[in-house]
């Protein structure tokens, strides 16, 4: 059985676009523009060392999504950050443990702090993708060939 042809095609696409996101010049995750809303996939880095892939359908609000101190439903990647330096792999799905307790918990919310401004800090990347197939196949072997599977974990929720 050989491999489907529109497979193949976004297959060949992944190593060009991977050139295409790190050729982009990093800007300051405080300084993403106000522009219409992007579809595609980013790269946070810290220090040039790239740390998270992520994709989305509206770039700015994505970025300002992830390093949100007030809905403890948003910033995943902060979330995740401050889970690792808290000692906690993840959320519970159960009252005690869940994101909406460690998000009131004082100790918790110092780690979440940290990881904010630590974003914050880093500087994003981006490359416009409007295919959501391509968009999920690009993200997982970005995160792959880049090494940001410290949080880049697809689990399952």
């Amino acid at each position: 059985m050989s491999l489907d042809r529109n497979f193949k095609a976004l297959i060949e696409q992944l190593q060009p676009t991977l050139n295409q996101l790190l050729g982009c010049s990093p800007l300051e995750v405080s300084k993403i523009p106000a522009t219409p809303k992007l579809a595609g996939v980013y790269l946070f880095s810290e220090n040039e060392v790239p740390i998270y892939v992520g994709r989305t359908r509206n770039l700015r609000g994505r970025i300002k999504s992830h390093y949100n101190m007030t809905n403890p439903n948003m910033g995943s990647f902060a979330f995740l950050m401050a889970c690792k330096t808290y000692g906690r792999k993840k959320a519970a799905y159960k009252k005690e443990g869940s994101r909406k307790q460690l998000h009131a918990d004082p100790d918790f919310r110092k780690h979440l702090e940290k990881a904010n401004k630590r974003i914050k800090a880093m500087t994003v990347r981006f490359v416009e993708i409007n295919d959501p197939v391509k968009q999920h196949l690009f993200e997982l072997y970005a995160a792959m060939a880049l090494g940001t599977t410290e949080f880049n974990q697809f689990d399952t929720h």
